[in-house]
């Protein structure tokens, strides 16, 4: 993957904002959307924004797990509507029951942040080991802060990807390093995704906006239908796993005569 200096500069400039919990918006192919927002009315606006265009990315923020019980609702919806695959990010390391109610109501890709308080790292690492054993191989991914020297980031690169969790730095926050620094973090990142051979399709809105990738040209005739067909492929095997799961623990429960 190829990097824009001039698109690092710009993004140091002006960090790409990841929204609140009360906002609703689009910018290319992704949607922000609040946790906190009345559920008929932001799917209303939504379906009029899909029509015109559709959505490849819905990113919704959870702040704590109640933000997330408080959208759940939201997030099926979503799920049952619209095509675009959903991303969850919990600021704070979810407990093992939320991250299955995520996956069950229907969050493609779940980001836990690395930069969680010292207190919370035990938290976020056992969340992390939970998400793995929920969602799908390269769903589980965790932002790595730019503000990191250059060689701290690139150690917990390695760390995650040797976990099979997918390692993110998104330039959505201000940092003091170089552009030259910032680009040198880049070049591990795609080198480790390369090697690992991360699934990168559902997430290539945000890698868009959020980083100094340059977007591949789009590819014509066949090469475009491979991509159609790819797509299809990860989110038909990732409904039918979720179906399968939730189906699982449904007959648990009964068996359990809960």
């Amino acid at each position: 993957m190829l990097i824009d200096p001039a698109k690092i500069e710009e993004l140091l400039s002006t960090p790409l904002s990841f929204g609140g919990d009360a906002e609703l918006r689009r910018q290319d192919g992704v949607f922000w959307v609040g946790s906190s927002l009345p559920v008929r009315q932001t799917l209303e606006t939504i379906y009029e924004s899909d029509c015109i265009e559709p959505t490849g990315l819905f990113i919704l923020t959870f702040e704590t797990e109640e933000h997330f019980r408080r959208g759940e609702e939201l997030v099926r919806l979503l799920k049952k509507n619209f095509r675009g695959f959903i991303l969850g990010r919990f600021c704070e390391p979810p407990s093992d029951a939320a991250l299955e109610l995520a996956y069950g109501a229907g969050i493609d890709l779940i980001d836990l942040p690395r930069e969680t308080p010292q207190n919370l790292h035990t938290r976020w690492r056992k969340a992390l080991d939970h998400a793995r054993s929920v969602f799908p191989r390269w769903s589980v991914l965790s932002s790595v802060s730019p503000r990191l020297e250059p060689e701290s980031a690139m150690v917990e690169i390695d760390a995650l990807l040797a976990n099979e969790i997918m390692p993110i730095v998104t330039l959505s926050e201000k940092t003091d390093r170089t552009a030259q620094q910032i680009a040198s973090i880049y070049e591990h990142l795609a080198g480790g995704w390369s090697r690992a051979g991360v699934a990168l399709q559902p997430l290539r809105p945000l890698l868009h906006l959020a980083t100094p990738f340059e977007a591949p040209a789009p590819r014509r005739g066949l090469g475009a239908l491979l991509d159609r067909v790819e797509e299809a492929r990860i989110r038909t095997s990732s409904d039918l796993r979720r179906h399968l799961r939730v189906r699982r623990t449904e007959e648990s429960f009964e068996s359990a005569g809960l």
